[in-house]
């Protein structure tokens, strides 16, 4: 499994609102739906509306994902692969 930072921007037709515990929940059966984990997530300040840490099995399964978050959360976001510092290091 790989792991991958995902870099969110809301848009302003879908952001987190009153319903953020569903949209949650609805974002972690897609990201599962493909055999992927949500590690952490996190609300942030300034250019992006959150971070999210996510494992997925290769990177198909991430582009997949991510397109269905897109279209069913309206979560537009960078993905960049992550190699964990010690794994770079061997």
């Amino acid at each position: 499994m790989a792991l991958y930072v995902r870099l969110v921007k809301f848009t302003e037709k879908h952001s987190l609102g009153e319903d953020a515990k569903q949209r949650l929940e609805k974002a972690k059966a897609i990201i599962a739906k493909r055999g992927a984990k949500l590690h952490q997530a996190y609300i942030t300040l300034g250019r992006y509306d959150l971070v999210s840490i996510i494992e997925a099995p290769n990177d198909k399964a991430i582009a997949q994902l991510s397109s269905e978050l897109f279209d069913e959360l309206g979560l537009s976001a960078e993905t960049l692969p992550a190699i964990p510092l010690e794994e770079y290091l061997k």
